[in-house]
């Protein structure tokens, strides 16, 4: 489990997981499988950065490279 087509790994999250069956689990995991051979995982994992976080690292590269001389100064 967890190994994609391209032989990359993913660790996926079983929500409620204590609260099933062996067999639910087994079900769980095999609706996961099939769906993740319907998934373009690079698209996902783009899509699950979080922008808030990043959008202010990338204004302050804008500033440095408008204005390059400022990497002397730090």
């Amino acid at each position: 489990m967890g190994f994609l087509p391209d032989g990359k790994m993913i660790t996926p999250t079983i929500p409620s997981v204590e609260k099933m069956s062996l067999h639910d689990i087994s079900a769980y995991i095999s609706n996961i499988t099939r769906r993740i051979e319907n998934t373009n995982v690079n698209e996902m994992f783009y899509k699950a950065v979080n922008f808030n976080s990043i959008v202010p690292f990338l204004k302050r590269l804008d500033e440095i490279f408008a204005k390059p001389n400022i990497i002397h100064k730090w």
